[in-house]
């Protein structure tokens, strides 16, 4: 608690689940933006743990907008830090992120995203869960996955 990196992080994934079921706040000087791009640094990476910034991604599409200077830095920063090594669950929820913030189906860091994704599926069909969670958290980073493929239109009916 209190430590930046938390503060940020947090901040960018409530202003997340906000927007995404519709009680996003006008922009403004109490916007979470605000308190974001504060804590960004030139690149427009946000202070903190890397995935502060794809969090923080549907919150600047909100407030300034796709076509914003902030915006498009923290997606070049997203895209610049892609490892295809990350579980399943976390390119799942970084998917998530992308399509919340508006990013297209061809944009490429979502077609890699989608590609580590399908081929990170085990053989009983399931996904593994983010590092240092157990295999109990399997039907959740399963379920997120699949999500995250469906919203992308890449599941066979």
């Amino acid at each position: 608690p209190g430590r930046m990196a938390t503060r940020t992080w947090l901040t960018g994934f409530c202003a997340h689940v906000l927007i995404r079921f519709g009680y996003a706040e006008a922009p403004g000087t109490h916007c979470p933006t605000d308190f974001l791009l504060s804590h960004c640094d030139e690149t427009g990476r946000v202070e903190g743990y890397s995935r502060a910034t794809w969090i923080a991604l549907p919150m600047l599409a909100f407030h300034p907008g796709t076509q914003s200077e902030a915006y498009c830095g923290a997606l070049a920063v997203v895209e610049e830090d892609y490892s295809e090594d990350r579980a399943g669950a976390l390119i799942a929820w970084l998917l998530r992120c992308l399509r919340d913030a508006c990013v297209a189906p061809d944009h490429p860091l979502v077609r890699r995203a989608i590609t580590d994704l399908k081929r990170k599926q085990r053989a009983n069909g399931s996904w593994e869960p983010e590092p240092g969670e157990g295999e109990e958290h399997a039907a959740a980073a399963t379920v997120s996955a699949l999500a995250a493929l469906h919203a992308y239109g890449h599941l066979k009916r």
